[in-house]
């Protein structure tokens, strides 16, 4: 639990870390939580004084792989999610995945319901994308504009493209 200034107010929140996955062709990972599209995401343990740490163990928790060589490409700052019963700081950050790493994702284990790789830009209709996830693209957007856009021969993705493409385990 840490405490953090909101507008002259002091806020009680827990710590969070929230990952954007990158795979080798840019596409970022959506899981599927409470009926909507999200980042993967995992609290800050007590004995834990580095993210980054937290990042690797939870990378390692929300992918069931082992992430030898994690390569954090990017910050993309805090969100505070002011949920009831609890509040989350978040602290977002990007990681880039190996073609391997990607092979040995296992889902099912995971407990991951379902999941998307999607590129940032690809999204038309954020409507089943939770905002955690929008601020956090958003982000990514506006911090790389040249990276997040489509590739040729890609096309926007609509929501009722992106329900029928999230894979079930």
């Amino acid at each position: 639990m840490i405490f953090w200034r909101k507008r002259k107010q002091r806020v009680r929140a827990d710590l969070v870390v929230g990952m954007m996955f990158f795979n080798p062709k840019g596409e970022v990972l959506l899981v599927q939580k409470n009926g909507k599209l999200t980042i993967p995401t995992g609290h800050v343990e007590k004995d834990e004084v580095d993210l980054q740490e937290t990042v690797i163990r939870e990378g390692r928790e929300e992918l069931k792989i082992d992430l030898k060589d994690v390569r954090i490409t990017g910050n993309f700052g805090t969100v505070l999610r002011e949920q009831v019963p609890e509040k989350k700081l978040i602290e977002i950050f990007s990681l880039r995945l190996t073609q391997e790493e990607v092979d040995q994702v296992d889902f099912e284990e995971a407990g991951q319901k379902g999941q998307l790789w999607v590129r940032p830009g690809q999204i038309k209709n954020l409507s089943l994308i939770d905002p955690l996830a929008q601020e956090a693209l958003e982000r990514y957007r506006r911090r790389y504009p040249g990276k997040s856009g489509k590739e040729k021969g890609d096309k926007n993705v609509s929501a009722r493209e992106i329900s029928g493409s999230i894979q079930s385990t």
